[in-house]
Parts: C-alpha cells; sequence; structure tokens
C-alpha cells in the first residue's frame, strides 16, 4: 500500500460528509417528534370525545329517569293525571323547558336533578356550559361555589313525533372541535300514563 493511499484512509468524514449525516440525524428527530406530537393531538381529542360521549348519554338518561318518575306517579297516584312528559316538554300539560325551537333549549343537571332553560349566548353568559363540582367531580350548570367551568356546552332539543313518541337530540362542543351529537326517540311506556 502507497503512503499516499494510506493517508486518504485516515483522514475520516470530510466535512461535507459530516453536514448531511446531521442533516439526515435532524430530519429523522423531527419526523419522530411529528409523530409524536401527532399521537398525542389524537389521543386528547380521543379523550374529549370520550367525555363528550358520556354527557350526551347522561342528559338523555336524566330525561328518560323523569319521564319515568311521572309514569310511576301515574301508578301510585292515577288521579293526579300527569302526562308522561310533565315538567320536561315545552307541549306537556305541566310545560317544561325542553322543546324543538330556540327559544326551548334545554339542560340538565344531575347534581341538582333539574332540567332548565338553557340559552345559548355569548360566552361567559352562556349557562349551557357545564361545570363541574371540585370535590367530587360532578358535573352540572352551577357556578361558584366549588364549582369550576369546564370547555364543554351541552344543549338538549325535543321534537315531538306524536302523542307517544318523542326525540331527543343532545350536542355537546367544546373549543376548537366539531359539534358532538346524538338522539335517541323515547316513548310513553307505562300504561297508566295520560296519553294526551
Amino acid at each position: 500500500m502507497s503512503k499516499l493511499s494510506y493517508k486518504k484512509k485516515l483522514k475520516g468524514f470530510t466535512l461535507v460528509e459530516t453536514l448531511v449525516a446531521i442533516f439526515i440525524l435532524s430530519m429523522a428527530i423531527t419526523s419522530a417528534m411529528t409523530v409524536a406530537q401527532s399521537s398525542l393531538q389524537a389521543s386528547f381529542y380521543s379523550r374529549d370525545r370520550i367525555s363528550a360521549y358520556f354527557l350526551a348519554g347522561e342528559a338523555i338518561e336524566m330525561i328518560k329517569n323523569k319521564r319515568d318518575e311521572n309514569g310511576i306517579k301515574n301508578f301510585e297516584y292515577p288521579l293526579l293525571d300527569v302526562y308522561w312528559l310533565d315538567g320536561i316538554a315545552s307541549w306537556a300539560d305541566s310545560p317544561g323547558p325542553c322543546g324543538d325551537d330556540a327559544g326551548h333549549i334545554c339542560g340538565v343537571d344531575a347534581e341538582r336533578e333539574i332540567i332548565e332553560l338553557c340559552a345559548e349566548v355569548a360566552p361567559p353568559m352562556n349557562n349551557c356550559l357545564l361545570s363541574k363540582g371540585d370535590s367530587l367531580g360532578i358535573i352540572g350548570h352551577q357556578t361558584g361555589g366549588g364549582f369550576t367551568a369546564t370547555k364543554f356546552t351541552r344543549t338538549i332539543n325535543m321534537e315531538r313525533i306524536n302523542d307517544n313518541e318523542a326525540k331527543i337530540t343532545v350536542r355537546v362542543s367544546w373549543a376548537g372541535r366539531p359539534t358532538f351529537e346524538i338522539s335517541e326517540h323515547i316513548f310513553n311506556w307505562h300504561p297508566l300514563s295520560k296519553l294526551e
């Protein structure tokens, strides 16, 4: 082996080769960080959608519970003659806050066990905004007194299908995301409930 070829072997990387290696390494690190960031954003969005699903389900179950209470009242006290959606639907004998027009958007507060009119107005006046109890983690419409505002807003509309059927539509929304919506039909199941 000649002296010249031996020196070439010992030279190592040139400046260009070093820059190319650094560029390739930085591209690999950047793409890995981008994938990690996208995964985190997807997991946060999934967490929020799961929360929205349960919040919507809670609202439907609360309305169904009130409907069942009306049926039980008719069973125990037939002379009361309670309509199956009294205190819930705007078209009931004893009108409630829920209806199918903008003036009758309602919300449920499971902690206080009430269904109330819930007007969608600009924050911070939006009383459809949900709050979480600091001590027990209960979700409701209260503000202050141990309740902290969440990022979720929940509204409920009810549409009258016929005398024995209504459609509940619950919308849960939060900042920067599309609205999550579920619907369910409820029926006048109790044989003694007042039909009309």
